[in-house]
């Protein structure tokens, strides 16, 4: 079936949409951006915006979809690399998360946990299945090469693991030390 040219017009404003929202989003936070900022940042009514996207909140869920999708696409990038040591493997991880934190502005972490728990429970419980699965097979991978310990138990490393990523979308936790979340999950990594 072939794609109409209006259906690939619709389809590139929405994705237009949905990029410049989570920028606008990830430097100010949910609750500071208003969906006629959004439609003025794109050059378009606050009408057409809505045809796309109903509500501010149906626009965020779809913003923090693609997100994880495009978050979970890199990673499968990177654990399905065949040139690279699990030790690497588990640098470039570190890297590219480290640099997921520091685009992000801590108020969306907070946003995201206050204005919309059940989203938010959405994310920590995919990032927890991420964890249990993919970094399990990366720490198994690594000890059957010999390039982490053998002698602890994988549960307490992914256990480790899991509160250090915890701990940095918490911002609140952070909030006495002088480090933004990128610096803390590079130093503990």
């Amino acid at each position: 079936m072939k794609v109409s040219t209006v259906q690939k017009k619709k389809r590139a404003t929405k994705q237009r949409i949905l990029e410049e929202s989570r920028q606008l989003f990830f430097r100010s936070g949910f609750s500071k951006v208003a969906m006629e900022e959004v439609a003025d940042r794109l050059g378009m009514s606050k009408k057409t915006l809505y045809d796309y996207f109903p509500s501010k909140e149906g626009l965020f869920q779809e913003v923090i979809r693609l997100q994880m999708e495009e978050v979970d696409a890199k990673l499968d990038a990177i654990y399905r690399r065949r040139d690279i040591n699990p030790l690497e493997k588990l640098k470039l991880l570190t890297s590219f998360i480290s640099g997921l934190f520091g685009r992000m502005n801590s108020v969306v972490i907070h946003d995201l946990r206050r204005s919309a728990p059940d989203l938010c429970k959405q994310v920590e419980n995919h990032r927890e299945e991420r964890l249990r699965t993919d970094f399990a097979n990366l720490i198994r991978e690594g000890r059957n090469k010999n390039f982490f310990r053998r002698d602890v138990d994988e549960r307490l490393f992914l256990f480790i693991y899991s509160r250090i990523c915890e701990t940095i979308l918490h911002p609140d936790l952070l909030a006495g030390l002088p480090f933004d979340p990128s610096q803390v999950f590079e130093a503990t990594m």
